[in-house]
């Protein structure tokens, strides 16, 4: 970069960790509370998110860094790297915590932490914010591998120009013809079209009540940016979704505004009969793809086929091999260790258990004793001037009871805010549920989809690098075929006996849940215009925003 630019960008580093935009905490706060199940959660397909191996095999040698590492995609990187090698791994974390945890996860990698014990292929955990990527020195690095991080950037780093901060860290730290593979959900191409989208299974509908609310409401929002407003973009106005639900004794659906629903007890909501949410198609993949994760993660046993449980004995091998594997990963099985899986097991009681108590709070809300009234009733005021209806907290004698939606829009903990004046010792609170609806319900994902990604990347470089010893280079994907996609046919497969999807014309959509996985080059100009001619001529209807820029921009 320019000596000007280097400055403006070291202030503005310093300015937006001064005003709490860049949250350099060493943690995660959100993800904090449960590490080992974060961890365990992204541990899978280690093939799939770890394709910089080809190009650290391809070079044998360089400096490589692992973005938003969980420490098992190192694990496997330092397995297949040859020991004699001259390659050093960075495996990096906004978050401490889950850095300390990786050797005691895999103390395999003990000895590549000690450069005396292996001088020629070695791995540095480096705590670093993956938009400000100071512990990197410029142009020193061959490769990096961001496995399902850039979706979620805008999460961890409050500030709308999040993304932008990411990719002119990326190209300062990068070689000329260095190697950036990216990978994460594939997204909407049409994102912003109205559907329908008509939730059929039970357990469908007990997730989404309360996910949806909590996942657009900006009021009781945790993350907040220095002027303490929620950081949560405005993608999908609250005004436009639409839930369509039927009231208990009623054979008439109503049909409500987001703002409605929340003030409606769920107490009242007939959940045996379809609810129906119209939304853009965006929101309704966020609700898909969410809902996948929740099953994955706390109710294993609806991901897997239901009719499986109902058996004393589970055979692996009557199982396809999609829901073997989720199975056997979700019991830390890696290897063909058991065939015959005894339902019985502590495990699975836990779920069905937990699964009773999360219908029960869903329907009947959460009941619980009070400790504080006089600092509880200083709460429902609050409240009551945030426009949270009378009718969603009721207070009786010594009791309290909290609607479920209202429940788990106030939950961060159980020592703070309102909970901080009941006592839920004993409610019959579905613990997991909660801390998992915090976790995600915070977060808020940043998108583009595949044709204004490439474009954007390619847009973004190519200014930022002007004026810079790269003047003239931009990160490009290689080559037309390294853009590729993953299907997930499983866990579409499950999400359409769940939900059904269809536009305001009643026509079907087809349920997104694939990976898109690019290998991008910071390139010369002139081999970028190649590139990207051979994508359009490939791919003409699919990269329109592409092919408007280099026809008027690069050529």
């Amino acid at each position: 970069m320019t000596k000007e630019k280097i400055i403006l960008f070291s202030i503005f580093f310093c300015v937006s960790s001064l005003f709490g935009f860049i949250k350099d905490n060493g943690s995660v706060d959100h993800k904090n509370a449960d590490i080992s199940g974060y961890l365990n959660e992204i541990s899978e397909e280690q093939e799939e998110k770890t394709q910089i191996l080809k190009h650290i095999l391809a070079k044998n040698c360089g400096t490589y860094v692992d973005l938003g590492t969980g420490g098992d995609s190192i694990a496997y990187l330092l397995e297949n790297i040859p020991n004699h090698v001259p390659v050093t791994l960075i495996g990096s974390d906004i978050d401490q915590s889950i850095l300390n945890s990786i050797p005691q996860r895999h103390p395999e990698i003990l000895p590549y932490l000690d450069e005396k014990e292996n001088e020629t292929l070695h791995l540095k955990l480096v705590r670093m914010d993956a938009t400000n990527m100071h512990p990197l020195h410029q142009s020193s690095i061959d490769g990096i591998s961001a496995s399902a991080l850039t979706h979620e950037i805008f999460s961890y780093v409050p500030t709308k120009s999040s993304l932008d901060q990411f990719f002119i860290e990326l190209i300062r730290v990068l070689k000329k013809d260095g190697i950036f593979v990216y990978r994460d959900p594939k997204w909407d191409d049409n994102p912003e079209q109205d559907c329908l989208v008509i939730l059929k299974d039970y357990t469908a509908k007990l997730f989404t009540v309360l996910f949806l609310p909590r996942f657009l409401e900006t009021k009781f929002s945790e993350r907040k940016d220095y002027t303490g407003k929620c950081i949560k973009p405005n993608l999908y106005h609250k005004s436009y979704i639409k839930i369509n639900f039927f009231f208990k004794g009623s054979e008439k659906t109503s049909k409500v505004k987001l703002d409605s629903f929340i003030n409606t007890p769920l107490s009242e909501i007939d959940l045996t009969k379809n609810i129906s949410i119209e939304a853009p198609r965006g929101l309704i993949s966020e609700i898909q793809r969410h809902y996948i994760l929740f099953l994955k993660n706390i109710f294993i046993t609806d991901l897997v086929d239901k009719h499986f449980f109902e058996k004393d004995i589970i055979s692996l091998e009557q199982l396809p091999l999609q829901e073997k594997i989720i199975l056997k990963n979700f019991l830390n099985k890696r290897v063909e260790t058991e065939r015959l899986i005894d339902t019985s097991l502590p495990i699975f009681q836990k779920i069905f258990l937990e699964k009773k108590y999360f219908s029960s709070f869903v329907e009947n809300g959460l009941w619980a004793k009070i400790i504080d009234k006089t600092a509880l009733i200083h709460c429902c005021n609050t409240l009551f001037a945030k426009g949270i209806h009378k009718n969603l907290l009721v207070i009786e004698n010594d009791k309290v009871w909290l609607d479920a939606k209202l429940a788990i829009l106030l939950y961060q903990n159980f020592k703070s805010g309102i909970y901080a004046c009941i006592d839920i010792s004993e409610s019959k609170v579905p613990l997991q549920v909660f801390e998992w609806l915090k976790r995600e319900g915070e977060e808020f994902y940043f998108y583009k989809t595949t044709d204004n990604f490439v474009k954007y990347v390619g847009q973004l470089t190519l200014y930022y690098l002007k004026g810079t010893d790269k003047d003239g280079y931009l990160l490009c994907p290689l080559d037309a075929a390294s853009i590729t996609t993953v299907s997930r046919d499983l866990y579409r497969s499950i999400v359409k006996n769940h939900m059904d999807v269809i536009n305001l014309d009643g026509k079907q959509q087809k349920i997104i849940f694939d990976k898109n996985i690019i290998h991008f080059k910071l390139m010369k100009k002139e081999d970028a215009l190649a590139v990207y001619q051979e994508i359009i001529k490939q791919n003409p209807k699919s990269f329109p925003q592409l092919k408007e820029w280099v026809k008027h921009e690069l050529m």
